[in-house]
């Protein structure tokens, strides 16, 4: 998948601008605060409709308007051009996919496949389980519809229970009848949820390990690991069982306290778990190789790569893993990656890259 031409009114600190993307890597040069970031936003924006830094689309507009609009055309791997626009008038979005309205996310959701790597997702490998569980959940609902579908109505499902345990903790009276209902509707997606993450996280491994081992001599071993409460050899029995035994402790607290999304995956590295004791560095490099992961793995699955759009690569990252991930990137894919340091565009071959300097949300200087 490549992006040939983007156009952009009034999101974020762009008030105008049309251009035309001609190469494999496109480098965005310049200060900070003037507009790379924007750029390739404005990009997942079209691919993925929400933002990689605010869900609220009021945020996204520039300050001095009260809408944007946003319009690309993309080239799949069969080269047919695909057209995807968005204006929001601030209150409501409406979305264009070949010339139709698109009402549903699910609708749309995985037709333009996109990979991004930013640094606000040092969380997935810092931060608690729900952040893990928000990665692997949001990945494979780009891949397999199913999964987005059973993982919408357990979170719906776990929301009305909820809310049943919350008002009964206020109010008492007898609610074991409709918790029943709740809970084996909760073991059915459940159960599904489980089964679809435990089958990605294996064969999504097998190629994760190649990619890190790679980049880092230094590590040896590296693996994922699902950790759950519920028995993970008799996942659906075992979720029945302890949501019986449970209930009245849930009753009690007024919360849903088993299931996926009580659920942890497990970065480890030479056998230690990365979370605790990993360094900077060894985090960053856990990082970017499960986003290069997500892009043999997605390609295994669609036969063509997604289109990968990078932030601030380079920070806590040495030049000669600098290099074997540049290394990595030379194939079909189109990759965005943002710079204030032009020195690293030696990484790449400058025959397939595009330099693009940007200043003040405009850009002044296109090159090849």
């Amino acid at each position: 998948m490549k992006i040939n031409r983007l156009r952009i009114n009034n999101f974020r600190n762009y008030k105008e601008l049309e251009i035309n993307f001609d190469n494999k890597t496109v480098y965005l040069t310049g200060e900070n605060g003037q507009g790379k970031t924007s750029m390739i936003e404005a990009i997942s924006v079209l691919s993925l409709l929400n933002s990689f830094r605010s869900k609220n689309y009021n945020h996204l507009k520039n300050s001095e308007s009260k809408t944007f609009f946003l319009e690309a055309f993309f080239t799949d791997s069969t080269g047919k051009i695909l057209d995807v626009s968005i204006s929001f008038d601030g209150k409501n979005k409406q979305i264009s996919f070949l010339g139709k309205k698109i009402s549903k996310m699910s609708d749309f959701y995985g037709k333009i496949p996109l990979v991004y790597l930013v640094p606000d997702q040092g969380i997935i490998t810092y931060g608690p389980p729900m952040e893990r569980r928000k990665y692997i959940d949001s990945f494979i609902s780009m891949i397999d519809s199913e999964y987005f579908k059973a993982l919408k109505y357990y979170n719906l499902t776990l929301k009305q229970k909820n809310s049943v345990l919350i008002e009964n903790r206020k109010n008492g009276g007898d609610i074991d009848a409709v918790i029943s209902v709740y809970n084996n509707q909760l073991i059915d997606y459940g159960t599904k949820i489980f089964s679809k993450r435990v089958y990605f996280i294996n064969n999504f491994k097998k190629i994760f390990n190649k990619i890190i081992t790679y980049i880092s001599e230094n590590i040896k071993t590296a693996d994922i690991v699902y950790k759950s409460s519920i028995d993970i050899k008799n996942y659906r029995e075992d979720f029945k069982s302890s949501l019986n035994k449970n209930r009245y402790l849930e009753i009690a607290r007024g919360g849903s306290l088993i299931g996926p999304h009580k659920d942890d995956i497990v970065f480890k590295i030479n056998d230690f778990n990365l979370r605790i004791y990993g360094s900077k560095g060894q985090h960053k490099i856990f990082l970017v190789a499960l986003k290069l992961t997500e892009l043999e793995y997605i390609k295994s699955l669609k036969y063509e790569y997604p289109i990968f759009l990078i932030d601030d690569l380079y920070s806590e990252i040495d030049d000669s893993k600098s290099k074997r991930i540049a290394s990595l990137l030379d194939k079909d894919i189109q990759t965005f990656i943002t710079t204030c340091d032009k020195s690293k565009l030696e990484l790449f071959n400058k025959d397939s890259t595009q330099v693009i300097d940007i200043k003040n949300g405009a850009v002044y200087s296109n090159e090849a």
